[in-house]
């Protein structure tokens, strides 16, 4: 049993039209990975806890403009075609059990991970495991679920 490197998500199969810049919320800091949300005024944002609206993966950081639209953030798409590599969050080891279950999302310091303890405000499919069962915080392959995401 190894223990993975926790890194930010990314996508497994980013085709070219699932790639979108979108005008950024003010003072946006997050890192290459984050969860983005479409907030309340129709700009992008880092998601909060449990999030909503998920528009897609920031593909870069957020560029802290001054005011709500000043810059753009470039997103990789949730859609439903659109499958992503996020590692399992909170020391939690890999098991064949979690394919095909739902689960949450955590952000733990700057990246964005599957949150295993989380079966009620699901946002995720778990489509496959990519690391040994058994690793802890291994990476797998994840579906956002249309429910959770903007384009539902």
């Amino acid at each position: 049993m190894a223990t993975i490197p926790k890194g930010p998500a990314e996508p497994f199969n980013p085709p070219r039209e699932a790639k979108r810049d979108y005008l950024e919320a003010a003072t946006q800091t997050y890192k290459k990975g984050a969860v983005l949300v479409m907030n309340a005024s129709g700009f992008v944002a880092e998601g909060g806890a449990d999030p909503d609206n998920i528009v897609g993966i920031a593909v870069r950081d957020g560029q802290n403009g001054a005011a709500a639209g000043d810059k753009t953030a470039e997103v990789y798409l949730a859609l439903p075609h659109v499958l992503f590599i996020m590692n399992i969050g909170g020391a939690v080891a890999l098991l064949q059990n979690q394919l095909g279950i739902k689960f949450g999302l955590i952000k733990e310091g700057d990246n964005w991970h599957v949150d295993t303890a989380e079966a009620v405000a699901v946002a995720v499919i778990i489509v496959d495991i990519l690391d040994p069962i058994a690793d802890v915080n291994g990476r797998v392959v994840v579906k956002f679920l249309d429910s959770r995401t903007l384009w539902e």
